[in-house]
């Protein structure tokens, strides 16, 4: 878990980690980008080990949890994000889905702040398909930043980790590649906290479409070309096709008309979210990161979500 200035929310996803029903089992290593001087070590739940890391700001995301991850002693490691809550059985439930032998597991997502439209269509943009009441299943396609890894199937990317971890699609594309699994484990719940003002949203997803395009395209040693057609037909194409997946993972949910009805209500805010970050992607293609790495940190976890953070966690 990387935290940074959100002191009272992150210390609520520290105590859910503290009361998860496996605790005896589980390890957390915490990276806490803040000075010293300005914020003290957050308190760890009895009972759990932990390890504490103090790693400055001015590093990426990416090499934020690079550098918690080189920490982990474990064979399955878990990342959580500072505003996601886990439900008590979510590490147990994460555990019971690697035994097939999967290579990642993602969560099951609900609502941490539903009180407003924009939040639920926050919700919605970054985790509409792995939403729950859902189905556990193989899937094609796993979310960023709150996703489980075994740790031989990642530790040999060595350090170019640092990088893909800025958007975990470029790792779980190479995975898939390998044939290897990535499982939803609908079961394994955690509550997300998103924010409360469209433009938050439309500006963290930009910032994250871009530095994934720009890895993409890196890693699998792209030409003028294919950068070019990429950076043309993604404005065209990403909508309808995120749309399209959004509402065909609906048939996987119990209560698929009311989820259907959600979208519907939030078909603007959707189509808004997902264009403006479809141009960033081209541009990520096409010029590359810019300095969306410092950007994205700052979204992550140095941005209130909620208007009033003492009602809401």
């Amino acid at each position: 878990m990387v935290i940074g200035s959100q002191r009272r929310r992150a210390q609520a996803a520290i105590d859910a980690m503290g009361a998860q029903s496996m605790v005896d089992r589980m390890e957390l290593i915490i990276v806490d980008t803040t000075e010293p001087t300005h914020h003290a070590d957050l308190a760890i739940p009895e009972r759990m080990r932990s390890t504490y890391l103090r790693f400055p700001s001015g590093n990426s995301w990416g090499n934020c949890r690079h550098h918690g991850l080189k920490h982990a002693t474990a064979p399955l490691v878990a990342f959580i994000e500072e505003h996601c809550f886990a439900s008590p059985n979510w590490a147990q439930a994460v555990v019971d889905a690697f035994r097939p032998g999967h290579a990642a597991v993602g969560y099951g997502f609900t609502n941490a702040n539903p009180r407003t439209l924009l939040s639920r269509a926050g919700l919605l943009c970054d985790y509409g398909p792995w939403m729950v009441p859902n189905e556990s299943r193989i899937v094609s396609r796993l979310p960023g930043n709150n996703v489980a890894y075994r740790m031989d199937c990642i530790e040999e990317f060595g350090d170019a980790l640092g990088g893909l971890l800025e958007a975990d699609y470029n790792i779980h594309r190479v995975l898939s590649d390998r044939g290897q699994t990535l499982f939803m484990a609908a079961d394994a719940v955690t509550a997300h906290q998103n924010f409360e003002s469209l433009w938050n949203t439309v500006a963290a997803n930009c910032v994250y479409a871009r530095l994934l395009a720009s890895h993409r395209r890196e890693r699998e040693g792209w030409g003028l070309l294919k950068r070019l057609v990429y950076a043309m037909g993604t404005p065209v194409v990403s909508t309808p096709v995120r749309l399209g997946r959004l509402f065909a993972s609906l048939r996987f949910r119990p209560d698929a008309g009311q989820a259907f009805l959600l979208c519907l209500q939030s078909l603007l805010h959707l189509v808004i979210v997902f264009e403006a970050t479809a141009f960033t992607e081209a541009l990520g293609y096409w010029f590359g990161p810019g300095r969306e790495h410092d950007r994205l940190f700052h979204w992550e976890v140095e941005v209130a979500r909620v208007e009033d953070a003492n009602s809401d966690l």
